[in-house]
């Protein structure tokens, strides 16, 4: 099968594998570009190495693999097709419970939902309120401070990783720079009225070597791009697929902590408004609209259950993986290095008969040099 897919599609995906299975730890997406770079052949090229790297890490998942947006994505026609496709499977599936009865509940219901989560948020980051934990919250926590701990490395060796690529990339330049110099210098010298063949042959090997060798050291930047810089930005990528992952339990575990106390406060509705005997018809509604609340909540509560233990099972690979990618990446290099050094020491070799220092005429030219000039 065969579908055309842009890179907002990618996107889409990305966004309904998080929904779909809360706690999984997707793997990232390259970001956007500036408009400038988005025709850039180079650029191009490696956007499509990265989203071939996200799609093989998807389809490689157990359960992302069988998500339900992988089936419009993977098979649907672009177009109609996948419009509908998509909206089917976010209509199954919403991203958080309330949209799910977002046609029954009116507009005041839906802002003060809204305002509940914003002021829990502000309370948490205030210190006078503490999100519901769940009994893994030590575990996470220890996740926690281990990403931090390796984010900052990680960052250093992936930044590190671009400067060794990118030097292989600039000699390549600069070498291949030298054989227009070259074609000049022999071009010059040939229109002399002296003539030597050997330094017409010296000239033509220089500009050969030149030529081949930097057509040598593009080849061997490419493959350090694949095998070596790719993996190491991997390596990046899926730390801070960790790190979304963590956010995104964080977001229910903060929507089930503010629809708890939406469900604190209405109880304290249903208890004033029995104390003041308020009539029947009002105590009804609040409990009604509790009963609601606390429907809600249960399926918030699932959410974090199913986001924490999913993310817990899928953290223990993931720091196996981390290790894993670090020692592939420089085995990678480390071969790489090995290939080429042979074949660049067999491009110098060829060029050093072309280039051998005379001993003899360099003697006299030193006795001469010695010799008493005139006063």
């Amino acid at each position: 099968t065969s579908v055309r897919r842009r890179y907002s599609d990618f996107q889409w995906l990305y966004s309904r594998l998080q929904t779909e299975l809360p706690g999984a730890i997707v793997p990232m997406i390259p970001h956007k570009m500036a408009m400038g770079k988005k025709f850039d052949p180079a650029f191009v090229e490696m956007r499509r190495r990265h989203l071939q790297n996200f799609m093989t890490a998807v389809v490689g998942h157990p359960e992302m693999q069988r998500a339900p947006s992988m089936t419009p994505f993977m098979l649907d026609k672009f177009g109609v097709e996948f419009d509908t496709g998509k909206k089917k499977v976010e209509a199954a599936n919403p991203t958080f419970i309330e949209l799910a009865d977002e046609e029954a509940q009116s507009t005041v219901q839906q802002v003060s939902n809204m305002l509940a989560k914003a002021g829990t948020l502000l309370r948490v980051r205030a210190g006078k309120k503490e999100l519901i934990q769940t009994p893994e919250e030590q575990q996470i926590e220890a996740i926690q401070t281990y990403i931090n701990i390796v984010e900052a490395q990680v960052k250093s060796l992936v930044k590190a990783a671009e400067a060794m690529t990118e030097a292989t990339g600039q000699m390549a330049t600069a070498i291949g720079d030298m054989t227009t110099p070259l074609a000049e210098w022999k071009s010059g010298y040939q229109q002399s009225t002296k003539i030597s063949d050997e330094i017409c042959d010296m000239m033509s090997a220089l500009r050969e070597f030149s030529n081949d060798y930097s057509q040598l050291l593009r080849l061997k930047h490419r493959e350090e791009q694949i095998e070596f810089e790719d993996v190491m930005l991997r390596l990046g990528t899926d730390v801070k697929s960790i790190k979304t992952a963590l956010k995104q339990r964080k977001q229910w575990q903060l929507a089930y902590t503010a629809r708890m106390e939406q469900i604190s406060a209405k109880e304290d509705q249903i208890s004033k408004a029995t104390f003041s005997l308020k009539p029947p018809e009002i105590t009804g509604k609040y409990s009604q609209e509790r009963s609601e609340l606390m429907r809600l909540a249960q399926a918030e509560k699932a959410k974090l259950e199913e986001s924490t233990a999913r993310f817990l099972k899928e953290a223990t690979k993931s720091q196996k993986r981390l290790e894993r990618q670090l020692k592939e990446a420089f085995h990678h290099y480390a071969k790489v290095q090995i290939a080429y050094t042979s074949r660049i020491n067999e491009a110098w070799g060829q060029l050093l008969p072309y280039v051998a220092q005379d001993d003899e005429p360099q003697q006299q030219d030193e006795e001469q040099a010695l010799e008493p000039g005139p006063p």
